[in-house]
């Protein structure tokens, strides 16, 4: 039987020795013969395993095995010099082969993004040193202003007696730790950086990603520059991918989320992973929300409540009761107010909760009282006659006026 075959551009066709189809092809892995062909195919470019991989949909150690087996066989010779050299004597092509090392269009990548790093860096520092000196120049206007001194110090006075009237104002909130700038990775000292090269291979196995310059640049940020363990920044790709995002930047700022809580050890993480997820559970379930997870925006509250106001899994529900009792609905600003009112209360417990109640209703008892101890009965103005009628009766009487 005789077949016709696919025609194709003369131009760009890859001679294959018989020798091979009749020699080795035949005992080899069909990965292995795909690596090979893909090797032979650009055999005049600058390659490396994991764009093989990338190609070829393998992973990166399927390519080196079967890289290996051919160097074995005796048909790919590695050099020094990074050379391979595809066949035996001159029937086959030598090309190029890297082994964790960026191409040059990568590494052309890598420069321009720093250097426009680089140059926000720059303007960021002069706004800031502008911005210091106008706030110096305000300041000197303010003392040089011609007031006699017997008259600031009345005013201090003044100052004085109204911060005593008026309810003592909220600490400042601490500021996070400020991050390094992104201008302090060094790529090329982390080549050499075993453990670095093992995360990276790692999270790209999470992620079933091949790593782009701008991706490897992040995550070295956060290993090198931030100080993350490989450990910690494996466990956070690790649930990452658990909660079906793949992406570097979603790591990144999960990552830089724990950096700003203190968070150091795989150990913390799993313990504030939990207090997040029993957090977040027992507001859905309080809402009465089963379908679907919460929105960014509620999230955020979340985030308040717990991590701004400290407050307990125990007073966010008991706000959230309330909020689905008054309002009849998922009103997430509504609980927002009644937190926030008990945080300025300085609430923490549900006993503080019940005093507060007990407080606030003896005062709507104390509001509503009328002058004089007088009945509250709409029929208290009610002249009665002097009649003889009968005691009874006329209770009777005078309770189904009530009822009106």
């Amino acid at each position: 039987m005789k077949y016709d075959f696919l025609k194709a551009d003369i131009t760009s066709i890859v001679s294959l020795p018989s020798e091979f189809i009749d020699k080795y092809m035949l005992k080899a892995n069909g990965d292995y013969i795909k690596v090979y062909l893909f090797m032979l195919r650009n055999a005049d470019r600058l390659i490396n395993p994991e764009i093989i991989a990338d190609a070829l949909e393998l992973t990166i150690k399927d390519v080196e095995r079967a890289i290996a087996y051919w160097c074995k066989i005796g048909i790919l010779i590695e050099r020094e010099e990074n050379i391979a050299k595809l066949g035996k004597e001159d029937d086959f092509e030598e090309i190029l082969l890297t082994k964790n090392l960026p191409s040059k269009e990568e590494l052309e990548e890598a420069r321009r993004i720093l250097n426009a790093a680089n140059e926000i860096y720059k303007r960021r520092q002069i706004n800031k040193e502008a911005d210091e000196s106008t706030q110096e120049g305000e300041s000197e206007s303010d003392i040089k202003k011609d007031e006699p001194v017997e008259a600031l110090e009345e005013i201090k006075t003044d100052e004085k007696v109204e911060e005593k009237e008026e309810p003592k104002p909220e600490p400042p909130k601490p500021e996070p730790p400020k991050l390094p700038d992104r201008s302090l990775v060094d790529l090329t000292k982390l080549r050499s950086d075993e453990d670095f090269q093992e995360l990276v291979f790692c999270v790209q196995t999470y992620t079933e990603k091949i790593f782009t310059p701008t991706d490897t640049e992040k995550l070295a940020y956060l290993y090198d520059v931030i100080g993350m363990s490989k450990d910690l920044l494996e466990y956070i790709a690790e649930i990452s991918v658990q909660k079906g995002k793949k992406n570097i930047s979603y790591i990144e700022k999960i990552a830089l989320s724990l950096h700003e809580k203190g968070i150091t050890t795989v150990e913390e993480a799993k313990e504030d992973n939990v207090k997040f997820y029993n957090e977040n559970r027992a507001v859905l379930k309080a809402f009465g929300i089963y379908d679907r997870v919460l929105a960014p925006v509620e999230s955020r509250f979340v985030k308040k409540w717990f991590d701004e106001y400290c407050f307990s899994p125990e007073i966010v529900v008991e706000a959230i009761s309330r909020t689905v009792l008054n309002t009849s609905s998922q009103s997430f600003t509504y609980a927002d107010g009644i937190l926030t009112r008990w945080y300025k209360e300085n609430v923490r417990t549900l006993a503080d909760i019940k005093a507060l109640d007990e407080k606030h209703g003896e005062k709507v008892k104390s509001t509503n009282r009328p002058a004089g101890g007088a009945s509250t009965s709409k029929f208290n103005n009610f002249e009665q006659r002097n009649d003889n009628i009968d005691s009874d009766m006329q209770d009777k009487f005078m309770n189904e006026l009530n009822k009106l």
